[in-house]
């Protein structure tokens, strides 16, 4: 289901006009306000995975952190908080209103670093997974390790798989 844009969104400072701002900077035209868009809560991944975004969240479709994303842009890693998707009915595109991550390093093979304040786009088609976060002086970010595919259920943790009801 889309999330309508609101009449008030439309005219004057808004949200939504920053993220129409940054689509038109990714497309390469100047500003369009009558650029035909539908806006979207939520984009699914490969894999059935769920990306959720700010705005889901707001419109009260999230019910968990799900909004943060990996993503690849020829050899450049991106990691992102997603903050809108939109579909542009001209173009035949689907895109990834977002906050990048920035200043990014590395230790250990785990990724960190600051949020940003700029609003970026990308096609949807180049995020490839879902990532968590831990937010300390730095966020860092947390991705599902491929050794834990590999470990039995009392390795991972876990007792006996599911627990069925005794009555």
């Amino acid at each position: 289901m889309s999330i309508p844009i609101k009449n008030k969104e439309t005219k004057g400072p808004s949200e939504y006009n920053d993220h129409l701002a940054a689509i038109c900077h990714f497309l390469q035209i100047d500003l369009d306000l009558g650029l035909n868009v539908q806006r979207w809560g939520k984009c699914l991944l490969p894999g059935d995975i769920t990306l959720k975004s700010k705005i889901s969240e707001k419109a009260g479709q999230a019910s968990r952190a799900s909004k943060y994303f990996e993503a690849q842009e020829g050899n450049n890693l991106i990691f992102g908080e997603a903050l809108a998707f939109y579909y542009l009915l001209g173009y035949d595109y689907s895109l990834v209103v977002y906050y990048p991550l920035e200043q990014m390093n590395s230790i250990f093979k785990r990724w960190y670093g600051q949020w940003s304040n700029d609003i970026m786009v990308l096609h949807t088609f180049q995020i490839s997974k879902l990532v968590g976060i831990y937010k300390q002086r730095y966020v860092h970010i947390l991705r599902k390790h491929v050794g834990l595919t590999l470990l039995r259920a009392e390795e991972y943790g876990l007792e006996n798989g599911i627990e069925e009801d005794g009555d």
